[in-house]
């Protein structure tokens, strides 16, 4: 038996507050019984396709169940289904067969009398073979398990439930990646309706493991002697006093502070921040930090990472890609006393503002839009929805790419992935262009300059927030530090 995270979700009183119309459709004290009792012996090993998987599958099959009034019999079916779907897998990766697998390990199900009529237990066995195949081969399934011909009505229903269930716990992937659940292919109108709250859960319990494996990590970072590293901003200006005021915050610390968008997110989860080793810098320094604003600081909570990802994911610790040598993972948070200087090279110091980029490094529609209306913001607060005028045909094409890119099947995707990222990225650049030109017409008004560079605006945002600082030229590396912060050290 096993205290689960999704009992913890949704007995908190926020769940139904957040979900009222879910009080209908949910009896507690089942789902928790429910969960108490998973045979977890029988899963596959891994916080993919594993427990929490299960037990997320197993909530949505659930609901969707009682939303369709499923009897006793075929909610125990579907339910059973929904908590061993994936036993067979023996990887993460995509495979067709571990359906198929799954149903060969499955004879422990017989402890339940429900199974002593072998249509049930062929039944359940048989979507948990189909769950994982393509549709078009639902009636091979079906036949193949030689259930009769009166029960495909049940098959069918129980069928499209598995299905949605296990895609709406796709909304545990970021909506950038090619593993992320795409709505339009959820079978059931009802699914289509719990996706808002399949993205809720997976943030709960991304936040519960971080919760748990807290003390694990600083049990790792112990005894550490304080090295130098940087962090990238971008072009990102606006963050500059906070980060002064709070430090450089990961996700987990500060989720409510918008005012600190990381450049450089790596492999990392919500509880650590992306670093270059300045000591070493090689490909991670050339990407993310040479060509922008960074900052120069020591830390001792700092850890290379895991290069085994399943590892990684269990225990709360980074994960080293191995993309880039010189990276590093710092441990929630850089003080502001840590910093030692802000950086960028002279050229880039020198920059005209029309040259540099505002927005990249991502094509998703949501967080494109999330950053121009976060840069309007500095320019007239009064005028987002004005300035967000001059953007909609750009975003109108990134949203329109986004969905046929997404009502391509698998292999189709895969094929045009290369030419879908251009096409993005060309349309993203375009945004940058417009939104930089909106920064340069607004700065030319306020500086009365003609021309403005990255310094006119650096040196600008920090007098107008009242920063004492120090600014050094040393061979070609601008370097302003910051005599207030170092009083603390």
């Amino acid at each position: 038996m096993h205290t689960s995270f999704l009992t913890e979700i949704i007995s908190n009183d926020q769940f139904l507050k957040k979900f009222p119309n879910l009080k209908k459709l949910m009896n507690v004290e089942f789902i928790t019984g429910l969960m108490q009792n998973i045979k977890s012996e029988y899963l596959y090993k891994s916080k993919f396709h594993g427990l929490y998987h299960s037990e997320k599958v197993a909530f949505f099959a659930y609901l969707i169940g009682r939303y369709y009034n499923l009897d006793t019999e075929d909610m125990q079916i579907i339910l059973d289904a929904a908590l061993y779907h994936d036993i067979g897998r023996t990887s993460d990766f995509e495979d067709t067969t571990h359906g198929l697998t799954s149903t060969f390990k499955m004879d422990f199900l017989k402890t339940n009398p429900l199974y002593n009529n072998p249509v049930n237990l062929e039944l359940v066995k048989a979507i948990t073979d189909g769950h994982s195949l393509d549709d078009k081969l639902k009636q091979v399934v079906f036949d193949n398990h030689e259930l009769p011909e009166r029960e495909y009505e049940r098959f069918n229903i129980l069928y499209n439930i598995l299905k949605d269930a296990d895609a709406l716990d796709r909304m545990r992937f970021d909506k950038t990646m090619k593993s992320t659940l795409n709505e339009r292919f959820l079978r059931l109108p009802i699914s289509k309706k719990l996706s808002s709250l399949a993205e809720y859960v997976n943030k709960e319990y991304r936040r519960l493991i971080d919760i748990t494996n807290y003390d694990f990590i600083k049990s790792q970072l112990i005894n550490q002697e304080p090295q130098t590293f940087y962090h990238g901003i971008g072009f990102n200006f606006f963050a500059i006093p906070s980060i002064l005021e709070k430090g450089i915050t990961s996700v987990r610390y500060d989720e409510n502070n918008p005012k600190h968008i990381r450049n450089f997110a790596g492999y990392n989860n919500n509880m650590w921040i992306s670093a270059v080793d300045a000591s070493n810098p090689k490909e991670g320094y050339e990407q993310f930090i040479a060509h922008g604003i960074y900052f120069e600081f020591t830390s001792s909570d700092y850890h290379r990472g895991l290069e085994n990802k399943i590892e990684a994911l269990d225990t709360g610790m980074p994960y080293r890609s191995n993309l880039y040598q010189d990276e590093t993972f710092i441990f929630e948070r850089i003080a502001p006393e840590q910093i030692i200087s802000l950086s960028l090279q002279e050229e880039v110091y020198n920059c005209q503002l029309q040259k540099i980029s505002l927005i990249k490094g991502n094509i998703s529609y949501e967080r494109i839009l999330e950053r121009i209306n976060y840069y309007c913001q500095f320019l007239n607060p009064k005028k987002i929805k004005q300035y967000q005028q001059f953007f909609e045909p750009y975003l109108k094409d990134l949203k329109e790419n986004t969905l046929q890119f997404e009502m391509l099947n698998n292999f189709e995707q895969q094929q045009n992935y290369k030419e879908f990222l251009a096409s993005q990225d060309a349309i993203v650049s375009s945004i940058n262009n417009l939104l930089v030109l909106l920064y340069l017409n607004y700065y030319k008004e306020i500086l009365h300059k003609k021309d403005i560079t990255v310094k006119d605006l650096l040196i600008y945002i920090l007098n107008k927030s009242h920063i004492n600082y120090e600014l050094n030229n040393i061979e070609g590396q601008i370097k302003i530090t910051f005599p207030n912060l170092q009083l603390t050290r």
